[in-house]
């Protein structure tokens, strides 16, 4: 059913367990540890960036369709990271990071290939 597609997304990016499970508490932990990590590694990220997008032409905080839009040829590098962003709607939400977190990708690696692919 192609309704499901975007609520599949949504529900990966909730900070809030949707189990009905009724613990109390239970989402609390989980979430805390969440965005505990996620801060973690937005700042461990945010240090490599900074290092490095000087010198790179596309960031991590672009949006994945106006990459696509904008330099076509880098369709083939997330094809080759097998991330099905050609065509996908989410795609005009989604940042690099974002699509990294949720396809399970180094982000710095992507990125780096990406660059890469720039004609001189």
């Amino acid at each position: 059913m192609p309704g499901l597609v975007p609520g599949i997304h949504v529900l990966c990016a909730a900070l809030q367990g949707v189990d009905g499970r009724g613990k109390p508490g239970h989402d609390a932990r989980e979430a805390t540890a969440s965005l505990r990590s996620n801060k973690e590694t937005r700042l461990r990220s945010a240090i490599v960036a900074s290092r490095t997008e000087l010198s790179m032409p596309f960031r991590s905080d672009d949006l994945v369709d106006d990459i696509m839009r904008t330099a076509p040829h880098t369709i083939r590098v997330f094809l080759a990271f097998r991330m099905a962003c050609v065509g996908c709607p989410i795609a005009t939400f989604h940042t690099v990071e974002d699509a990294c977190r949720e396809h399970g990708i180094d982000q710095d690696k992507f990125l780096t290939a990406l660059c890469e692919c720039v004609p001189a």
